[in-house]
């Protein structure tokens, strides 16, 4: 039976010559091959950078396609369907705009610093890596963040530390525009060797050490220029197996170290760093105490989203926590001694209802505090001028007389000149501060003794309406710019000043808007006391500007015993200053107290009155000081 199968193959070629139309059949069996591996593609064809199509016309679904990452063209023969170049899938790659920083790190040889780290705040400080061997070091930043933090306003600042060099000082980048980084590493940096133990002498490993280094410079790591800013902190380390942590490149001087650790109570202690050295400290931290309970009202109602605040004797020991939807809180990390307690609840940022109490905890005692908050009076007014008008958005300030300087509550007048604060210590003596809106930080415009006993209306006359700045320049006797120099503004007739310095660079000064009155600039005389010096007006006006002021000459007042022969040690005596020719209502106190003599005191050359102040009465020497001249004068002393 003859065979008409058709073969295809080298062998069925051979000797053979096929006719036209077996080359046309071999010719599209051929096509279809090469059609088939196209439109469906192996399922691991992506692995190896192969091209994925999409095809909706066709008989059968397509296998879902393999994506590749790295795909950037698909190319497609001309003859293509359109319904197929329609379907083909182009990912698009992401490609973000980077800006490249460039430091250059130079020591005070000006040598380049290898191996400094590069710490960059674009919204807090973060280390980027180090430095190269020559002290250079370059960081990519995604464009469009930097550009949105310069748009704010909102600066990127860049610092350097090293281990054997105190911190550079802060710079700030401005954009790509701006050539490369200088940071100038400050001479040699300190050394601190802490050892961290318990009570029983036993290291405590894990304790959080931070080291807050008590100079002129910025508190998140870096000098903002020489002199100014507050403080720098360097990066927390934690205690070892050993309770042992080292600290390097610190800055040199008056340093605080702050420890921490979980079951212990916080501490802090004041220490010097000396530049090139190491100075080695074994620091004792106490075993916790804790207290917990549950606060309820005087309704039975729990008391939720309360704040109780645990203190003992050290101010740093400080313990903050909330209560729960039950009114349960808990206080971890409390000293042992003595602890007060105090709870308060808010509504709308005011207190309505509080408990206080005390406790003497052992160390690691557990102690237990069911309070019962019970609501707090509250103290309200209305503040107006001299026509009967509303004063909106005036500062008003509850403090109490025996405090310190915090104020007991704060609050500002309403659009109908109306202010309540609560009263949460009615029985203790009070007074009440109102600040000018624009004088916040500044002085205040009037205070009121006992506000409970006062009426409910409170008026203002024209000048109290106003507040207006002061400014002008400081220079020396050589008439060089004093600058850097901090001064009192005291206005007279109440205990009120106002801390200021002097710019950096011109020697410059500007108080915030002051309330009218007389004042007086008290110049320091190297941090032994204060001297009046110049009283000035202030009135309702515009800016008052007292021009170019000389710092005063100097002399100096030396108090003996009247009688050599007695002993140096007085009783108690009450030393009052006095400058009758320039601030008659203004009274320096030298001393109060019991007094050991001799006492010296630096003063502006010029007229004086010291008033002695004892059990039988009081006795006044007047003299003079003249510039550079010691005057002596002899205290009346007896045993």
């Amino acid at each position: 039976m003859p065979n008409n199968s058709l073969r295809l193959g080298p062998r069925s070629l051979q000797g053979a010559s096929l006719q036209p139309v077996s080359w046309a059949l071999f010719a599209a069996c051929l096509s279809l091959v090469v059609t088939a591996f196209t439109l469906y593609p192996r399922e691991d064809s992506g692995k190896n950078g192969s091209r994925v199509v999409h095809a909706s016309d066709t008989e059968r679904p397509l296998r879902q396609p393999t994506r590749v990452a790295n795909l950037e063209v698909a190319l497609l023969p001309a003859a293509a369907p359109a319904s197929l170049r329609r379907g083909i899938v182009l990912p698009e790659q992401a490609r973000s705009e980077t800006l490249t920083l460039e430091c250059l790190v130079m020591d005070e040889d000006n040598q380049p610093v290898a191996g400094a780290v590069i710490w960059v705040n674009d919204g807090e400080y973060k280390s980027h890596g180090t430095t190269n061997g020559k002290g250079l070091f370059a960081l990519e930043l995604d464009g469009p963040s930097a550009r949105a933090r310069w748009r704010t306003g909102a600066m990127i600042h860049v610092g350097a530390r090293h281990e054997f060099h105190a911190p550079s000082t802060r710079a700030t980048w401005s954009g790509p525009s701006q050539e490369r980084l200088v940071l100038r590493l400050r001479g040699r940096g300190a050394v601190l060797v802490v050892q961290v133990v318990d009570d029983s002498g036993l290291a405590v490993p894990g304790a959080e050490l931070r080291v807050t280094t008590a100079v002129t410079r910025d508190a998140t790591g870096f000098a903002k220029a020489e002199g100014k800013g507050p403080v720098t902190r360097a990066p927390a380390v934690l205690t070892n197996g050993w309770g042992e942590a080292v600290l390097r490149g610190l800055e040199p001087g008056q340093a605080r170290v702050q420890l921490s650790a979980q079951g212990f109570c916080p501490r802090s202690t004041t220490l010097r760093l000396v530049a090139g050295e190491s100075t080695q400290r074994r620091l004792r931290m106490q075993h916790a105490s804790s207290i917990e309970g549950r606060l309820t009202r005087t309704d039975g109602h729990d008391v939720s989203c309360a704040r109780i605040t645990g203190m003992g004797d050290d101010p740093d020991s400080v313990v903050e926590t909330g209560s729960n939807a039950r009114g349960e809180f808990f206080l971890r990390n409390l000293p042992a001694g003595r602890i007060s307690l105090h709870a308060v609840c808010r509504d709308k940022g005011q207190i309505t209802h509080q408990s206080t109490a005390e406790m003497v905890l052992e160390p690691g005692e557990l102690g237990i505090w069911n309070a019962l908050l019970e609501p707090v009076e509250v103290l309200a007014g209305t503040l107006l001028n001299a026509e009967g008008l509303p004063l909106v958005g005036w500062r008003v300030e509850l403090q109490l007389e025996d405090a310190a300087q915090e104020p007991l509550h704060v609050t500002r007048t309403d659009e109908d000149g109306r202010y309540v604060l609560p009263d949460s210590q009615a029985g203790r003596a009070a007074q009440l501060y109102l600040y000018h809106p624009l004088a916040a930080g500044s002085l205040p415009t009037r205070v009121l003794q006992d506000p409970r006993s006062r009426e409910d209306e409170i008026r203002l006359n024209q000048d109290e309406e106003h507040a207006t700045p002061l400014r002008g320049r400081l220079r020396e006797a050589s008439g060089r710019p004093a600058v850097g120099v901090t001064f009192l503004v005291h206005l007279l007739g109440t205990g009120h000043n106002l801390s200021l310095t002097t710019d950096l660079v011109d020697a410059s000064f500007r108080t915030p808007p002051l309330p009218p009155g007389e004042y007086v600039l008290i110049f320091p005389n190297h941090g032994r006391g204060w001297i009046p010096d110049v009283r000035y007006r202030v009135g309702a006006g515009e800016l008052l500007d007292i021009g170019s002021l000389s710092l005063p000459a100097f002399g100096w007042l030396a108090l003996a015993p009247s009688v050599p022969s007695r002993n140096s040690e007085c009783r108690e005596l009450r030393l009052v200053l006095q400058r009758p020719n320039i601030a008659p209502d203004f009274a320096y106190i030298v001393h109060d107290g019991r007094v050991e003599l001799p006492i010296e005191v630096t003063l502006a050359s010029g007229q004086y009155t010291l008033t002695v102040q004892d059990d039988p009465g009081q006795d006044s020497i007047e003299f003079t000081v003249a510039s550079g001249a010691t005057t002596q004068l002899g205290l009346p002393c007896t045993d």
